[in-house]
């Protein structure tokens, strides 16, 4: 009997445990300590669904209507759709996330972390990235010419841009900041970025923001994707074991090296 008893007791208190991270979840603004328990406790891309899908970020919390029409100007900008639209890292949750600043509370100096969905800009990079890879590699002559042991040289910078574009392809995102300096969309792009910031900052204004980063994706799973990499990170860096699939170890630190703080 008293074992049978001890085990109930466990059940209990497994159960007690689960109640409350339910209702941690349902929160739209946890605190660091809750953020931490939560991180501990459920997976990471649960979360990662959670709050880049629901509830408001913490700069609109007070005026909700001021984020659809921020929401609807920038998918504008990036021929989006206004739901296409997104806010993570401290203007989501009103503190920082990134493992170097963890629970710093939001304030002027803070961005702004939009995340955008635009297929068309990521299709559109592809398509740049390949001709840059065969620019790149014209001088060498035809593929014919060259035998299978012979080495080829690269320029460094040519090197690191490449690797980061194609990592950032590979994850489903275009970051513009990896763009040459000659290519016309990276101005056009920060541009947009400047703009939507502008849009940001006029709304009277949203809250203690500064300005504003934009990162464009594929299609949501790769930015929910992003969001859970961030997670992880921030659990890793916490101290707390995170549980990961042997097949996702090669695309953590690959993510790592294109993937900015939060």
């Amino acid at each position: 009997m008293p074992k049978h008893g001890g085990q109930a007791g466990e059940g209990k208190a497994k159960v007690s445990g689960q109640s409350r991270l339910y209702k941690l979840l349902a929160k739209d603004y946890p605190s660091p300590d809750e953020l931490r328990e939560l991180l501990a406790g459920i997976a990471l891309g649960v979360l990662a669904k959670r709050y880049l899908h629901s509830g408001l970020p913490h700069v609109f919390a007070d005026c909700p209507h001021k984020y659809v029409a921020f929401c609807e100007s920038a998918a504008k900008l990036f021929g989006a759709r206004a739901r296409d639209v997104a806010i993570m890292g401290s203007a989501r949750f009103g503190f920082s996330i990134a493992p170097d600043s963890f629970g710093k509370a939001l304030s002027g100096a803070s961005d702004a972390d939009v995340m955008v969905i635009a297929p068309a800009l990521y299709e559109d990079e592809v398509s740049e990235f390949a001709a840059r890879v065969a620019e790149a590699l014209e001088h060498f002559g035809s593929a014919w010419k060259l035998a299978d042991d012979q080495e080829v040289k690269l320029e460094a910078g040519i090197v690191s841009e490449l690797r980061g574009r194609a990592l950032a392809i590979r994850f489903g995102f275009l970051d513009p900041s990896r763009l040459p300096d000659r290519d016309p969309r990276k101005q056009d792009l920060f541009d947009k970025m400047e703009e939507a910031g502008t849009q940001l900052l006029g709304t009277a204004p949203p809250g203690p923001v500064s300005k504003v980063g934009v990162r464009v994706f594929r299609d949501w799973e790769a930015a929910e994707r992003n969001v859970e990499h961030s997670l992880r990170t921030l659990a890793n860096r916490l101290g707390l074991k995170v549980p990961i699939a042997p097949t996702e170890l090669g695309e953590q630190e690959a993510l790592a090296a294109v993937s900015p703080s939060a």
